[in-house]
């Protein structure tokens, strides 16, 4: 086939227009670090970026601030950020922030709302870009896997939790789950499959929790659950007749944090940092330390309130981190342990408790107590 001078200058046109729609297709979406800074009261506030939505020729980022009642910030004005990578269009960022209380005015160019609700509308007549939809029923995305519960919405009320790091669940491979509820522990079984999950009898620790904790309302409703599914990273856990949904979200991972830290640290660690007293951010257990030595030796206190005696405790490095070993021998407590690494960016004592009597392993953190 023949093509005259004009069909070929056509043609040529054409693909060009065809590079320039490519080449404007991939420089107008590219990978970006969002990040949100804002100015906070003290150090026990936190900053997270929930949603990112397209909304006409602008990109709202939304995010949340809270405060974490179990940490006892200095009261100092402090900076908090969080930031997301991401593939969006390369267009003017409009932040809005929910969750503020305090009454002094940010510098930060932000936009404070009470509530989500009050910008639904226009969110809707856009396009979320972040976290993309996701909604699975494969058990392997939840097991293994500590779960923190947000929030409970039933057609007649919604429970906020404020503290969902005191009410966790995590269902091993084999059929177990180990549970927090408020300042008790606890496990029992499961069964798993497709979208369905169920809960045995479960059984806890007897502590009389303070006054307004959930311990009572979380363990009925687990108990009373039919089904799950994964929706944008967090687990929905399903009531029966379309009486409720519990809300979960994972647990952060500190284990990045303690790369990060041990590969900056001094080889020569001051184990008198951790001298102190210290309580555990999920109940009244305090361990008290003194008289550190730079070999490690110390005197090391344990109370659940009352005192529970302690056969070995010693302070050593692993990874370029302090690292605490308790060991107990007394009634109920048999062989039970503690290792514990001091994380000095948050100063907390961050590690595991293996319960032997119930031959459970538990995630925790320890904070310093003001004195």
């Amino acid at each position: 086939m023949l093509f005259g001078i004009k069909e070929i200058r056509m043609t040529k046109r054409m693909m060009l227009l065809l590079v320039l729609l490519f080449c404007t297709t991939v420089a107008g979406a590219a990978e970006t670090m969002i990040t949100v800074k804002l100015t906070v009261p003290d150090a026990a506030w936190t900053v997270a970026i929930e949603e990112v939505h397209k909304v006409e020729d602008s990109l709202w980022v939304i995010s949340s601030v809270a405060k974490n009642s179990d940490i006892m910030g200095a009261q100092v004005i402090s900076t908090v950020q969080d930031s997301v990578k991401i593939t969006v269009p390369n267009l003017p960022v409009k932040n809005f922030i929910i969750g503020k209380t305090w009454a002094w005015e940010n510098t930060e160019p932000y936009t404070f709302i009470s509530d989500i609700k009050q910008i639904e509308k226009k969110l809707k007549s856009g396009k979320r870009l972040y976290p993309a939809a996701q909604r699975s029923t494969d058990p392997q995305l939840i097991l293994n896997k500590t779960w923190q519960w947000e929030a409970t919405t039933t057609p007649v009320e919604k429970i906020h939790v404020p503290n969902p790091e005191r009410y966790t669940i995590i269902l091993k491979d084999e059929g177990s789950i180990q549970a927090q509820f408020d300042c008790n522990r606890g496990g029992g079984t499961y069964e798993i499959s497709d979208n369905k999950l169920s809960f045995g009898p479960l059984m806890s620790t007897r502590m009389a929790c303070p006054e307004g904790s959930l311990d009572r309302p979380f363990v009925r409703d687990l108990q009373r659950t039919f089904s799950f599914f994964i929706d944008n990273g967090h687990l929905y856990l399903e009531l029966p007749y379309d009486s409720g949904t519990m809300k979960f979200r994972p647990a952060p991972n500190l284990q990045p944090a303690f790369a990060e830290e041990s590969s900056q640290a001094d080889s020569k660690i001051n184990y008198g940092a951790i001298a102190g007293e210290w309580q555990r951010t999920d109940g009244i257990y305090q361990i008290k330390i003194k008289d550190v030595n730079p070999d490690g030796q110390a005197s090391v206190s344990y109370f659940n309130p009352r005192p529970i005696h302690i056969e070995k405790a010693d302070i050593s490095t692993e990874k370029n981190l302090t690292k605490l070993f308790i060991k107990f021998q007394d009634k109920g407590y048999e062989g039970s342990t503690y290792k514990l690494y001091y994380f000095a960016p948050k100063d907390a004592l961050v590690g595991f408790y293996h319960q032997a009597t119930m031959n459970k392993t538990y995630e925790v953190i320890f904070l310093r107590k003001d004195l």
